[in-house]
């Protein structure tokens, strides 16, 4: 059985072999992951957060390649219809941005280490 991918799946993961060990250290960020689920806590998040700063989900939805590029598809239509004004507001996305692209390397790797896992109880 696979596992999902889920923020808290994420931020629970344990790598179980020296691959997937090496596999993680490459991209792993614990802090991009901390800073959602410290969202989750915050009095307006109602236990929800904003992945990408832009599509508020719930800690157990379910993350895949189509939930990150919905994200990107936001992303630009607000920069189209509301380019940042000033720099604080560009510090502000550039700072959203990369904590979404750190965690989206963590999502491929993640998948990555979830399916070689699937096809090798498979493969048994």
């Amino acid at each position: 059985m696979q596992m999902k991918a889920t923020l808290y799946n994420l931020y629970n993961f344990i790598p179980q072999t020296e691959e997937e060990k090496t596999k993680v250290n490459a991209v792993w960020n614990k802090a991009t992951l901390e800073k959602y689920v410290n969202n989750l806590q915050e009095r307006y998040a109602n236990g929800q957060f904003y992945l990408g700063g832009q599509l508020k989900m719930k800690p157990t939805d379910e993350i895949t390649m189509d939930t990150i590029r919905t994200v990107y598809e936001i992303n630009e239509r607000q920069i189209k219809i509301s380019p940042p004004a000033n720099s604080f507001e560009i510090h502000s996305v550039n700072q959203h941005n990369e904590t979404f692209y750190s965690f989206e390397k963590m999502l491929i790797c993640y998948l990555e280490i979830m399916q070689n896992r699937y096809n090798a109880a498979k493969a048994l």
